[in-house]
């Protein structure tokens, strides 16, 4: 699925994401790499996808987050793999 990352209302990068696995699979376009996160400044070309789909990995909640069973059985969501996609990040 195709994706657009922003940050606030500039459009960073154009991706697609697998919307079963949250997987990264190809960075279609950068838009505009000047307001990239923090961490991912100093990636060169050729290494900007793998430290994408680690940032964005990291954007999950974390396992460990008390009561994160109910919350996603609440909104009818298996892990929060699905959560990140569906909820945009």
């Amino acid at each position: 699925m195709r994706y657009v990352f922003m940050n606030k209302n500039t459009p960073l990068l154009d991706c697609e994401i697998n919307p079963n696995t949250g997987h990264i699979l190809h960075i279609n376009n950068i838009l505009n790499h000047d307001y990239f996160p923090v961490s991912l400044l100093n990636a060169k070309d050729d290494e900007l996808e793998k430290w994408l789909h680690d940032w964005w990995s990291r954007r999950r909640i974390p396992a460990s987050r008390q009561n994160l069973t109910w919350a996603l059985q609440n909104v009818n969501i298996s892990d929060t793999r699905e959560l990140l996609i569906k909820s945009l990040g």
